[in-house]
């Protein structure tokens, strides 16, 4: 989910691997980048450590174990938690989220929260009884971050909604393609994506590799990829942290059409 270039995928091994020996625990670092599907990653019986989006553990997938979230630098306070940040071209006009509003907005996948179902929630408060539809047409599913910023810059689209640390990454690592597109707002925040490990992976395991997740910060082999990557550090967490996300999930009609056979961005309004 969150390996935005080559290096820092490494970067993402390379701290795994540094918690995993901590744990004393055999593992080998998969490469699984866009546009792989997430749900065919996330339906391994031999997972260990894999990002997985809110959204999906509190409604789809009831037999992974939550292990722990990172504490990033874009962290309301000392909590694991996230946000999704509006995006337009940086060239564009637009400079609020409600002067995109009659354009054409775009959303990732359906099972992404950040990129489907925050977005939506944000935008209730701004419809009213005379202007329920908010944009003209609704662009997807546009896969992952990566393919929505290029939505954006082949003018398919005029706004978007991704993953506020995905951003913050690329921003850091790849800010020639980041400076193409500029932030005009976030969403509210909610529990960060967790590492998470498959049913079949075993308990006592998983009790130490948590234990060496949250002892990260402590490790020096670890802190140059903790620093390059923005993560203070790990907090353990569970499937009822994430509850929540579900309950919000069910305010949105997604099957609710528009004239033209676009999808409408507020649904349930």
């Amino acid at each position: 989910m969150y390996d935005v270039t080559a290096q820092v995928r490494g970067r993402w091994h390379a701290l795994l691997k540094v918690a995993a020996n901590r744990a004393q625990i055999p593992i080998e670092c998969i490469d699984h980048a866009a546009p792989e599907s997430l749900t065919d990653l996330w339906a391994r019986e031999d997972l260990a450590a894999v990002f997985m989006c809110g959204y999906p553990i509190a409604t789809q997938y009831p037999h992974v174990r939550p292990l722990a979230a990172p504490i990033t630098a874009i962290a309301d306070g000392d909590c694991a938690s996230y946000r999704s940040v509006w995006l337009v071209p940086a060239a564009s006009a637009f400079d609020t989220l409600a002067s995109t509003f009659g354009h054409r907005a775009g959303w990732t996948v359906e099972h992404s929260y950040s990129g489907f179902i925050a977005p939506r929630l944000a935008l209730l408060a701004h419809a009213t009884a005379t202007r329920q539809q908010l944009y003209r047409e609704w662009t997807g599913p546009l896969g992952h971050p990566r393919g929505a910023l290029a939505a954006l810059a082949d003018a398919r689209i005029d706004v978007t909604a991704i993953d506020a640390y995905w951003w913050y990454l690329l921003q850091r690592h790849d800010a020639t393609l980041a400076a193409q597109f500029r932030a005009i707002g976030t969403t509210p925040d909610a529990p960060m994506p967790p590492l998470v490990c498959a049913a079949s992976f075993p308990e006592e395991s998983a009790r130490r590799l948590v234990s060496a997740l949250l002892a990260l910060p402590e490790e020096p082999e670890a802190k140059p990829h903790l620093d390059m990557l923005g993560i203070r550090r790990f907090a353990a967490v569970t499937r009822e942290d994430y509850a929540p996300l579900g309950r919000e999930g069910q305010l949105i009609d997604i099957r609710q059409n528009v004239p033209g056979g676009a999808q409408s961005w507020v649904s349930s309004l």
